[in-house]
């Protein structure tokens, strides 16, 4: 699977929403979520709603106390299966990006 840049939260919105479209446009892509720290939605389209938000900050919060590796960088990708696709929920330092891939 392709391997999808964290946006800078210091982006400005236009960007981040523009940044957010390309992904959604990726083949097989068909909902894209940008939190940040908090929980509070940045930008999202398709299947991952703003409402998700919250939920997916949360869980790459709870992913990254588990704290694997020595660096600050080393951060885990959670996925979450369905039958009928995944989504993929990575964070860096101020925003978490989460990609419904089917």
């Amino acid at each position: 699977s392709p391997n999808y840049c964290i946006v800078n939260s210091s982006i400005m919105e236009g960007q981040l929403e523009s940044q957010v479209t390309e992904i959604s446009q990726t083949p097989g892509i068909v909902g894209v979520i940008c939190t940040d720290k908090q929980g509070l939605s940045l930008a999202a389209q398709g299947t991952l709603k703003s409402s998700a938000a919250g939920i997916v900050a949360g869980l790459a919060s709870q992913a990254n106390s588990l704290k694997m590796g020595t660096g600050d960088d080393d951060k885990p990708t959670v996925v979450v299966e369905f039958d009928t696709g995944n989504i993929m929920i990575k964070s860096q330092e101020r925003s978490t990006l989460a990609v419904h891939k089917v």
